[in-house]
């Protein structure tokens, strides 16, 4: 990432520290959001999301997704539209 902004990686570090952020939080939230966009479509299979976010398996995104939101993504899935 420092590289795509031309940036040192302690830059980059320093910056998020200052927002109270790390990098592993930062990623994850970013991760969250698309996942939440790609539930919402409706049109990819959990297995598809978690592969298309970079996790290495179906178990690893359910986990993460559950942490973030209390729920796995099937259930929120399930609340948003009623399914």
């Amino acid at each position: 990432m420092a590289a795509i902004i031309d940036v040192s990686a302690r830059t980059i570090q320093r910056c998020l520290l200052d927002e109270g952020l790390t990098y592993r939080r930062l990623l994850d939230r970013v991760r969250f959001d698309a996942a939440c966009e790609m539930l919402a479509t409706r049109q990819m299979t959990i297995r598809e999301i978690a592969l298309e976010l970079g996790y290495s398996g179906t178990n690893n995104f359910v986990r993460g997704f559950r942490r973030m939101t209390g729920m796995p993504p099937s259930e929120f899935r399930r609340r948003r539209f009623g399914v």
